[in-house]
């Protein structure tokens, strides 16, 4: 057992010296959609950026993954998109909210810093299927109208 643990801390090791190359396909664990968080400043285009990382439970398949929905931590690499990307996802996705879900980001190359991966979208989520027309209702027969000239006693 504890062979089985200290080959995974080394291989946990390995993976988190060495992050995604370019080309890197990443997406959250379990094909999950992943999380792309947009920061907005007043005279700046907006900043859209999802997380990478390693997971670190003992025994978990090691690898990149993104950020999936569902989490609000904030650990990992940031993954920021290029300004190009960002322009067709905003297009794409909007502004209606400052998170956005997509399936997969591809790495591009490493930020100037070395501290992030600069990232296109690779695959978008799949958008939901239209509503179905909303049903007419029935159709009661209309009562007939009460003349003006009767009097209702009450």
């Amino acid at each position: 057992m504890a062979e089985n643990v200290d080959k995974w801390s080394n291989d946990f090791e390995n993976h988190i010296k060495n992050p995604p190359k370019p080309g890197t396909i990443l997406r959250a664990y379990g094909n999950a959609d992943a999380r792309l968080d947009i920061e907005l400043v007043q005279g700046k285009a907006p900043f859209v950026y999802g997380r990478a990382y390693v997971p670190c439970i003992v025994g978990h398949a090691l690898g990149w993954y993104l950020q999936a929905t569902d989490s609000d931590a904030a650990h990992g690499w940031k993954c920021i998109l290029l300004p190009k990307a960002r322009e067709e996802c905003l297009r794409k996705m909007g502004l209606k909210k400052l998170t956005i879900a997509v399936k997969a980001l591809r790495v591009v190359r490493s930020s100037q810093t070395g501290n992030s991966l600069l990232c296109e979208v690779a695959e978008y989520c799949q958008p939901a299927p239209p509503a179905p027309p909303a049903a007419e209702p029935a159709s009661e027969p209309i009562p007939e109208a009460v003349p003006f000239d009767v009097e209702i006693n009450l």
